[in-house]
């Protein structure tokens, strides 16, 4: 994992709307090269109660820096507050971005303040929901919860509106630093409704009014929170009694008016097999536990998962991807094997296990995860996991990366060009540069309406920096 660049801080420079960046590169000077992205949001804050707070996406400001630090210009001197932060690429990867940088704002007049750091009003820190209680079949509490900032401020600003309801109005309520713990509950919330909640930092200026800080958000939509999907388990597929199947499991969705879940799974793609592809199989269980049957050899399989719920239709379902080795491959439980296996190839074989790719979409990006294969040598240092992804039918490379053996998932954010249907994941183990063993799985609907879904902020970012530092990467290949 490449570490985050830490410690970074903003300071405003005598030239007119310029602002200098410096951050530490967390033990990094070894590894070379290093360049650096960086990126911005604005946040401008709302003149009347009527009014919405209006928030920038994550954008770069600059890219391929190559020292820690860098100059910022045309940074706009009205009421906007800005916040930076950072990551870094190297040959091995890329971090994620570090902490951004306290809410601010250009000073009014520069003459008497060059070289200072730039004012700002702390927001409060690990602004989330806490908690919920259901105490009807429409109606919740809803308890949020966060931390001082890091400079004292004498309270808080809540406010909070249904995003789904247009008759709804924006609820504000000011709380005092003197709350032990820092929480707030709000009742009587619709479980029909998506909020947004905002919290703010307030002082008393020398003029007796009252300023507030940059606002931060969280978003809540209870079927959502409610009714996914979590902690997911998938078994690497087996050949048992002449068949084979995979054991999944996942935590049971806290509501008692989950019934059962349904399953539903079916090849996406199959290699050297006679049989016609593809079909669908259907089951249901009232457990959170589940055994998938009727699985084939060299087969991609999506399984959806959704939980069943009477009287309420639950859009959206949980979607994973999977793969069932070949013949040669599979794991054998119990005394009958595969009639392809003989004794020498079975003893051949048992060297390694299968890689066991498994791949999951989530909201911002797609989830690749393999199991951890045992130490094939003494030492690592010649194997090394090749993960490639391509877009189909384009062709475009998204990303072809090495990774450590004791790397063992990855995470890609969504790509804007998503004018493509496919996605080819291919995913090589590597020994002395020869490959051991290689999976792939063709996933479907990549570029489906992905665009309807409200990303978070951190979301947004990852879908718009993975073109600029894949290219990064592949310059470094070279």
């Amino acid at each position: 994992t490449i570490p985050s660049p830490t410690n970074v801080t903003a300071i405003e420079r005598k030239s007119r709307r310029t602002v200098r960046l410096k951050w530490h590169s967390n033990g990094l000077n070894n590894i070379e090269p290093i360049f650096y992205v960086i990126e911005a949001q604005w946040t401008l804050p709302r003149t009347s109660n009527d009014q919405q707070d209006t928030i920038s996406k994550w954008g770069f400001v600059k890219e391929e820096v190559s020292q820690t630090k860098a100059i910022i210009r045309n940074i706009q001197r009205d009421s906007r507050w800005y916040t930076f932060r950072v990551a870094t690429v190297t040959r091995q990867g890329y971090s994620s971005f570090s902490t951004a940088t306290k809410p601010f704002r250009l000073s009014s007049n520069l003459k008497n303040h060059s070289h200072k750091l730039l004012q700002t009003i702390a927001s409060p820190r690990n602004f989330s929901i806490k908690d919920f209680q259901l105490i009807s079949s429409t109606k919740l509490n809803l308890t949020l919860s966060w931390e001082k900032p890091d400079l004292s401020v004498p309270g808080y600003q809540i406010s909070w509106e249904a995003q789904n309801d247009p008759s709804s109005f924006v609820t504000t309520i000011d709380v005092s630093s003197a709350l032990n713990p820092l929480e707030f509950t709000i009742p009587y919330l619709s479980t029909h409704s998506s909020y947004i909640f905002t919290i703010r930092s307030l002082i008393n200026s020398g003029d007796s009014s009252v300023q507030t800080s940059a606002p931060v958000s969280v978003k809540f939509n209870y079927e959502e929170e409610l009714f996914t999907i979590k902690n997911f388990y998938m078994s690497e597929p087996y050949f048992i009694n002449g068949l084979i199947k995979t054991n999944v499991s996942w935590t049971k969705v806290p509501d008692t008016r989950v019934e059962q879940y349904e399953l539903h799974w079916i090849e996406t793609q199959c290699y050297s097999d006679v049989l016609s592809c593809c079909y669908r199989r259907d089951a249901s269980t009232s457990d959170n536990a589940f055994e998938l049957y009727d699985l084939r050899f060299n087969c991609t399989y999506v399984l959806n998962i959704k939980p069943v719920v009477p009287k309420l239709r639950i859009k959206k379902s949980f979607q994973v991807y999977f793969n069932v080795s070949s013949c040669e491959s599979i794991l054998i439980s119990g005394t009958i094997r595969p009639s392809c296996q003989t004794d020498e190839q079975q003893q051949n074989h048992s060297i390694l296990s299968p890689l066991n790719l498994i791949v999951m979409k989530n909201l911002s990006g797609i989830q690749f995860s393999w199991q951890n294969i045992p130490s094939i040598s003494n030492d690592h240092l010649d194997i090394v996991y090749r993960l490639r992804v391509e877009q189909l039918p384009s062709h475009i490379e998204l990303i072809s990366i090495d990774l450590l053996p004791t790397v063992t998932n990855y995470f890609l954010p969504y790509s804007k060009q998503n004018n493509d249907r496919y996605l080819n994941v291919t995913l090589t183990l590597l020994e002395n540069s020869m490959v051991r063993q290689e999976k792939s799985i063709l996933i479907e609907d990549y570029s489906v309406k992905r665009t309807n879904v409200l990303l978070s902020t951190g979301s947004s970012t990852k879908s718009s920096i993975v073109f600029i530092i894949l290219f990064l990467l592949i310059a470094f290949s070279r």
